[in-house]
């Protein structure tokens, strides 16, 4: 099981992923259930309650970050000190994210062993990720983009039942019963796979408004 050390950090770095608003010890017991629960929904039965066990050791002895790091600053050589900081980087950023808080915790760490920053820096570019402000815009333009697409679908929805964006519900359903009556390929029997296509176009710019919109 890893040193007490590295679950205080794990924690404190789960803790900052899970309730950004959080920092600092001693913890609620809303936050050691988001934390358990975290643990639940991402590992195995028999190592979340590892890692609870682990949790509840750490919250009972009261072990702050400050006090592990200094009692292994002068005690740890160089070359561990940097792995430690090679498995946190690892850690924060396994969802690909680094946040604002998770970069300040990395670096405060770093700085209290001793170690040169440029180390972190350069143990940064060994993993692949994006900061917490290009996540967000990445998010937000897809968002955006999804948005937009969908916008445009529904226009498109709406000319194919050949009626207006500002149709009521109930006209919409009637647009719909009689163009389905009409291109239904049972009743067009001289050009069934036509009829076939352009029911299903039909249909499917009906669920679509009819999801949008949330009627049945």
């Amino acid at each position: 099981m890893p040193s007490l050390l590295v679950w205080s950090i794990y924690f404190q770095l789960i803790l900052v992923k899970l309730l950004p608003w959080s920092f600092s010890s001693p913890w609620s017991s809303t936050e050691l259930s988001q934390v358990k629960r975290f643990f639940q929904k991402q590992f195995k039965p028999e190592k979340a309650s590892s890692f609870s066990t682990a949790l509840d050791e750490f919250i009972k002895n009261d072990l702050s970050l400050k006090k592990h790091i200094a009692s292994i600053k002068y005690s740890l050589p160089d070359a561990e000190k940097k792995q430690l900081i090679h498995t946190l980087v690892w850690i924060a950023t396994i969802d690909r994210v680094l946040t604002k808080k998770e970069e300040l915790l990395l670096k405060y760490i770093t700085v209290q062993l001793g170690i040169r920053l440029r180390v972190y820096h350069q143990t940064l570019r060994l993993f692949e990720f994006q900061n917490e402000k290009d996540y967000y815009e990445q998010s937000r333009r897809t968002q955006s983009a999804a948005a937009s697409s969908n916008i445009s679908l529904l226009k498109k929805a709406y000319k194919v039942l050949d009626i207006d964006a500002s149709a009521t519900d109930k006209e919409i359903k009637k647009a719909y019963r009689n163009l389905a009556k009409k291109y239904h390929p049972d009743r067009v029997f001289h050009q069934k796979e036509m009829a076939k296509t352009k029911f299903q176009t039909i249909t499917a710019a009906y669920d679509l408004i009819k999801n949008e919109r949330g009627f049945v």
